[in-house]
């Protein structure tokens, strides 16, 4: 019986080690930033590698470390702020903010971020992905609309001067199209 309970044992043993290691990869191997907070301390628990390399950091230079070092708009009264928001919530927070990048720099990000519990304590699954490429495209759509009204907004002008003048004028004008028709007059 001995027996039989050991190798019932080594069995979940190699279990919850596969478990282990396939959600470690999934963790390490995603392309958006994962930080684990402490839902008390606002410390960095955890973060997958690309969670520090986007921030110019080591892994061991940010995991405990209050998250106000990579998110200075966060600090421990909007932390617990927004993990009563979290855990009102059914559905994952989602909010636009920035990173501070070790060199200073800010980079805006996208936040998604969930209660969690692991080993009987409450933490928040933060996940981050920098959205420098989409604010960049949006800057430049809005500038090309920006541009497209003025440019349409000058050819109205034109148009009203030209039937201005075309209609003023003292001398008679007439504009055909390609076939011959008249197309206007001013009389």
């Amino acid at each position: 019986q001995i027996q039989d309970l050991h190798v019932e044992l080594k069995s979940k043993i190699d279990e919850l080690s596969i478990s282990e290691s396939k959600y470690r990869s999934l963790f390490e191997n995603a392309l958006d930033c994962i930080y684990l907070i402490s839902a008390d301390s606002s410390e960095i628990i955890d973060a997958n590698e690309i969670g520090s390399q986007q921030l110019g950091y080591k892994r061991d230079e940010i995991i405990g470390h209050p998250i106000e070092k990579i998110a200075p708009a966060i600090n421990l009264k909007t932390h617990r702020k927004n993990l009563k928001l979290i855990l009102k919530s059914d559905k994952p927070l989602l909010l636009h903010s920035h990173h501070r990048h070790q060199d200073g720099t800010m980079i805006p990000i996208e936040v998604s971020s969930s209660p969690i519990e692991i080993e009987n304590q409450l933490s928040v699954l933060v996940i981050v992905r920098d959205i420098t490429a989409r604010k960049e495209a949006e800057d430049k759509i809005k500038n090309l609309n920006q541009s497209l009204v003025e440019q349409l907004t000058a050819l109205e002008d034109a148009m009203e001067l030209r039937g201005k003048i075309f209609s003023a004028s003292p001398v008679g004008f007439s504009i055909y199209n390609g076939d011959g028709q008249c197309l206007e007059a001013n009389a």
